[in-house]
C-alpha cells in the first residue's frame, strides 16, 4: 500500500512511522472505510495519511516502540 507524500486535494499530510524495536507486529490504522492492518517489522518505516494515526500508534509511540515523523 503505497501513499503519495501530499495529496494535493484533500491536503491530506502524510506521516512516517517506524518500527524502533527489534519485534515484528500488527498495528492498525483509522481508515475512513475501518480498521486496517500493517505488519511491520524490524527498522521498517511506511508512510500514511495524518488521519490514520489510531489511539494503538499514540500508545506504542509513547512505550518508544514506534515514531511518528513528517513526511
Amino acid at each position: 500500500m503505497l501513499f503519495p507524500l501530499v495529496n494535493k486535494k484533500e491536503k491530506s499530510y502524510m506521516k512516517l512511522i517506524t518500527n524502533n524495536s527489534l519485534q515484528s507486529f500488527e498495528i492498525y490504522l483509522s481508515t475512513p472505510t475501518g480498521a486496517e492492518p500493517i505488519w511491520l517489522t524490524p527498522r521498517q518505516t511506511v508512510a500514511v495519511p495524518a488521519g490514520y494515526i489510531s489511539e494503538q500508534i499514540h500508545n506504542m509511540v509513547n512505550r518508544r516502540m514506534l515514531s511518528v515523523k513528517n513526511a
